[in-house]
C-alpha cells in the first residue's frame, strides 16, 4: 500500500508523466489559450504598414489583402482585409485559420503610427469604428515560425 502511494505521488509530481487530473486539464487549457489567442508581441513588416492605409483610401483591387505577422509564440498570424458594403473589414487570425472566425474582427477606420512615418515608427495601431484597436510593433520582414531560431540557437551561434 505504501509503495503504491509513493508511485502515485511520484506520478503526480513528475513533469514527464502527464496525469489527467482536473488541475492538469485546467493548466493544459490555459496554455492552449495562451498559444492561440493571447498575444505578447506581434510584429508587422515596415513595408506592409502602408497597405491597410492604401486599402482604406483606394479600396481593394483583388477583393482581399493578407498581411503576415511575426509573433513571440510559435503560431503565425495574419491580417485579412476585405471590403464589405464600401467599408474595409479587418480580421486578425492565425495564419492557418481556414474557418474565417479569427481572434478579432472589425470595420477598419484608421491606421495610426507613433511618429507619423512608416519608415521610422515603432508602434502601429489599427482602429475600428467603435475605437477598438490592435497595436502592432513595426519591425523586420515576416519569417514563418519554422524559419525562426530559438534563443538557445542564437546564443550558441
Amino acid at each position: 500500500m505504501y509503495a503504491l502511494m509513493v508511485v502515485i505521488i511520484l506520478l503526480l509530481k513528475s513533469k514527464e508523466v502527464k496525469v489527467n487530473t482536473m488541475m492538469f486539464s485546467i493548466k493544459w487549457s490555459t496554455d492552449d489559450i495562451k498559444r492561440n489567442a493571447v498575444l505578447v508581441v506581434v510584429r508587422i513588416d515596415r513595408s506592409d504598414i502602408a497597405r491597410p492605409r492604401d486599402v482604406l483610401e483606394n479600396g481593394l483591387t483583388d477583393g482581399r489583402c493578407e498581411i503576415y505577422l511575426n509573433s513571440y509564440y510559435p503560431v503565425d498570424y495574419k491580417l485579412v482585409l476585405t471590403e464589405n458594403g464600401g467599408r474595409v473589414f479587418l480580421r486578425f487570425c492565425s495564419a492557418d485559420d481556414g474557418a474565417g472566425m479569427g481572434i478579432a474582427r472589425f470595420n477598419l477606420r484608421d491606421v495610426w503610427t507613433d511618429t507619423g512615418d512608416d519608415g521610422t515608427c515603432d508602434v502601429v495601431s489599427l482602429y475600428g469604428e467603435d475605437m477598438f484597436f490592435i497595436q502592432l510593433i513595426a519591425g523586420g520582414p515576416f519569417r514563418s515560425s519554422t524559419e525562426r531560431s530559438t534563443l538557445k540557437e542564437i546564443v550558441k551561434g
